[in-house]
């Protein structure tokens, strides 16, 4: 009876020494499980912390400017103060046109000396806008008067105040050189609208604007 009781005994401590070993070793593999994960969050959350690498950029402020007119007799001296200013790769240069009018026009002569003298002898008779025309496809003729409509061209010529001179006839004035050029200037950055702004500056009676206006 004794023998049976001392294996009963044993038995029963043999299972709790092993249950007692089972708890301690997995709740210590759960600390380490527990530990590593904590391990990786942080170094997860390290990495999202860091500040993302920015780029200096350049900004552009505007794609077009015009800056003008100058008369074309004054090109080149514009042109050395824009080279200065390092802008002479932005640039490029055209023509300004007179708007489309109607005119009164006497001509074409043969050549431009009688074109200003009929100019001085029309602006004598009190015709003060009236101009010999130098260049375009009404050269070296006379604008004696201009007019936005052709009917007021006509009243003028058939009025009390046309000039007593053979041949003058109504003609239309499209695409006339008027002597004057804009430089054109694309994409500008900051830097540069600031140099050009102090060029425009030092220019008396110019104008600078956006080409979109």
């Amino acid at each position: 009876m004794k023998n049976f009781l001392s294996l009963v005994a044993g038995v029963i401590l043999a299972g709790l020494l092993g249950y007692w070993t089972y708890l301690t070793y997995f709740q210590a593999e759960s600390w380490i499980i527990k530990d590593v994960s904590f391990e990786i969050q942080d170094s997860a959350g390290a990495q999202k912390i860091q500040p993302p690498v920015r780029q200096k950029q350049e900004k552009i402020i505007a794609g077009c400017y015009v800056w003008g007119p100058f008369p074309e007799k004054s090109t080149s001296r514009i042109v050395g103060k824009i080279k200065k200013a390092g802008l002479s790769e932005k640039v490029g240069m055209r023509d300004r046109f007179l708007p489309e009018m109607y005119i009164a026009y006497l001509g074409p002569f043969d050549n431009k000396e009688a074109a200003l003298a009929f100019q001085k002898q029309f602006r004598k008779q009190g015709y003060k806008n009236a101009r010999a025309i130098l260049q375009g496809g009404l050269s070296f003729g006379v604008e004696i008067a201009a007019f936005p409509t052709s009917q007021e061209v006509q009243k003028f010529l058939t009025g009390p105040n046309t000039p007593n001179v053979k041949g003058v006839r109504l003609t239309n004035r499209l695409g006339e050189p008027s002597g004057k050029v804009d430089f054109i200037f694309q994409n500008i950055s900051e830097e540069e609208h600031e140099k050009l702004s102090e060029l425009w500056r030092g220019a008396s009676g110019s104008e600078l604007r956006s080409c979109s206006f």
